[in-house]
């Protein structure tokens, strides 16, 4: 397991690799996340005679549209964080944190898209680009962080009660919630979800 993560710096790992948090820093990084949140999306459906054509469309989206925030948004309303094993310059973790539009009405900071490479699960990845998130949230002088989850992804839900979330409403969504989809998410229903909340002033 990892140690407790620092978002001031590197994070070791038992086995010697050492994750570093951080916003993307080049085109190949960029790929990579991209690449990472199309293999996280689709990972329940690998029997789909299909879905490699779907990852390859979604990653491909995904590029365009990252590509998109970092251009047009000024540097403290959007970041795209990467969490990178040090060693081998590997995308293992991702996430997105964002100041939300007017029209949103969440008066904070907006965390989604955080998925983790399969491989490098349950080692504190997640924990890790979570605190990277709200240290980002409090150097934007931000007093609240929200994130959707999926009503039965109870395992997701967990870890963020952990880190000082807790659910404020439920909410049916038919595309994923977040101002700045792409094309291609808007053909899939979340469900059900849960809107959470940790107040970054305790």
């Amino acid at each position: 397991a990892l140690c407790a993560a620092s978002t001031q710096g590197p994070v070791a790992g038992e086995d010697g690799w050492v994750l570093q948090v951080r916003q993307v820093e080049n085109d190949d990084e960029v790929e990579q996340v991209a690449m990472l949140r199309a293999e996280t999306y689709y990972e329940d459906q690998m029997y789909n005679r299909f879905v490699a054509s779907f990852k390859n469309q979604f990653a491909e989206q995904e590029l365009r549209s990252i590509k998109t925030r970092i251009l047009e948004h000024p540097e403290q309303r959007f970041a795209c964080l990467a969490a990178v094993d040090t060693a081998s310059q590997k995308v293992i973790g991702t996430a997105d944190v964002r100041i939300p539009e007017p029209r949103e009405k969440l008066p904070g900071t907006y965390i989604s898209n955080v998925c983790v490479n399969p491989s490098h699960r349950r080692l504190g990845v997640a924990s890790a680009l979570l605190a990277k998130c709200c240290a980002t949230a409090n150097d934007w002088s931000m007093q609240d962080v929200y994130a959707h989850v999926k009503a039965n992804n109870e395992s997701a839900e967990l870890m963020y009660i952990k880190f000082g979330f807790h659910e404020i409403t439920r909410e049916h969504k038919t595309e994923f919630p977040d101002a700045y989809t792409t094309p291609s998410s808007k053909m899939h229903s979340l469900g059900s979800t849960k809107l959470l909340r940790r107040s970054l002033l305790n």
